[in-house]
């Protein structure tokens, strides 16, 4: 039986951003990535807000310094922040970048159709079992996401389904895009479009949904076919098309293995490590945080290191957030406009880093209906 000093179950997002770093920082053990999937797809991607350039520069495919936003039969506005912009990671190079960083290593490899079927403890260590055989490991990172028991926890739910396009007339512009524009609710939830000019020649075109249940990808496509029909893009070459449904404030994660999350050597990564931010469903760059940190502690200490918590402030407003608009979807573009409007882009951003001052949160919370939240803040200090 083959013996790692660790294995990585899941190659996507998390579990790929640690080999990154434990390539780049030296990484002398034994790994092995354990992954379902049959090959890779260039069937996602990942937007963060970052300086420019960034750090993350090398998996950065666009970037866009101006964002826009509006309330269906409202002005389109604009807003900028200098220094920072809004980066775009392709799922093609990010996986490619990852696939070049294992050719330079012999201290990684990686299985593909291999699901892991269970994991129990051996001695110190982790038995996992594959169709195709066990593995024993010191040490074990779970990327995969939460069991469907534990998804559907989640407060809220961001549906969306997007397209790829080339080829559209009319074209737009390049150094905007469109963050969150036509707000407004269809299917009983919070709804808006999203339009990335990734190119001269392509445009990623998605619509989005922050809904309290989970809305079918039929219906959404529906809505985007829509979109384009108004855009007057039906008739555009579709290059690739992408979905998804991403829980929004997910209950403390419960494995579905019959080991605590808390066992020794054991760690969750990813969606179930509580990667994502609850009240945006963003999660790249704080998977890429996690990534660093864990790859030195690994090195340095031999020692795991799970998703750090989002900061109890943050935390407290997102589910006050998440509150408000699961019980008032209506009120969903009013308060993403306020924010967006209202609230100066740099504090704005910072906020959405996990990285605000004081005077950031004041801001926010000056520019938030006052009513409505104070209700939310209400229902939860009642449910506790």
């Amino acid at each position: 039986m083959q013996q790692f000093d660790l294995i990585i179950i899941g190659g996507g997002c998390a579990g790929l951003s640690l080999t990154n770093q434990l390539i780049d920082q030296g990484f002398q053990g034994q790994a092995l990535i354990l992954d379902s999937r049959s090959r890779y797809e260039d069937d996602r991607s990942w937007c963060f807000w970052d300086k420019q350039p960034s750090t993350y520069q090398h998996l950065i495919s666009q970037s866009w310094q101006n964002w826009r936003f509006s309330s269906a039969a409202k002005p389109i506005q604009t807003q900028a922040c200098k220094g920072y912009a809004y980066h775009y990671v392709r799922a093609a190079d990010f996986y490619g970048y990852a696939m070049t960083q294992l050719d330079t290593t012999n201290q990684i490899s990686l299985k593909l159709s291999t699901p892991v079927l269970s994991i129990s403890p051996d001695g110190d260590g982790w038995r996992i079992t594959t169709p195709q055989q066990d593995y024993l490991a010191s040490q074990v990172v779970d990327t995969r996401p939460p069991c469907k028991e534990t998804l559907m926890q989640a407060s809220l739910f961001q549906c969306f389904v997007g397209l790829e396009v080339a080829d559209i007339d009319p074209l737009i512009a390049q150094d905007s895009l469109d963050l969150m524009t036509e707000m407004r609710v269809a299917e009983q939830a919070f709804c808006f479009n999203y339009i990335l000019p990734i190119s001269a020649e392509r445009t990623l075109v998605e619509v989005t949904f922050f809904s309290n249940k989970p809305i079918k990808s039929a219906v959404i496509a529906k809505y985007l076919d829509t979109l384009l029909a108004q855009k007057g893009w039906q008739q555009a070459n579709i290059i690739r098309q992408e979905m998804g449904v991403l829980p929004m404030g997910l209950p403390q994660f419960k494995d579905a293995n019959p080991m605590s999350p808390s066992a020794k050597n054991y760690v969750n990564a990813g969606i179930g490590g509580g990667a994502l931010r609850a009240s945006s469903g963003y999660g790249f760059l704080r998977i890429q945080r996690w990534a660093k940190q864990a790859a030195d502690a690994m090195i340095q200490r031999n020692s795991l290191v799970g998703q750090p918590a989002t900061p109890p402030v943050l935390a407290f407003m997102d589910r006050i957030f998440l509150q408000v608009i699961k019980q008032n979807p209506e009120l969903g573009p009013i308060i993403f406009e306020r924010l967006l409007a209202r609230v100066a882009p740099i504090r704005f951003l910072r906020f959405m880093d996990d990285r605000p001052s004081i005077i950031d949160l004041v801001s926010i919370i000056i520019s938030l209906p006052k009513t409505p939240f104070l209700k939310g803040l209400i229902c939860l200090v009642l449910r506790r």
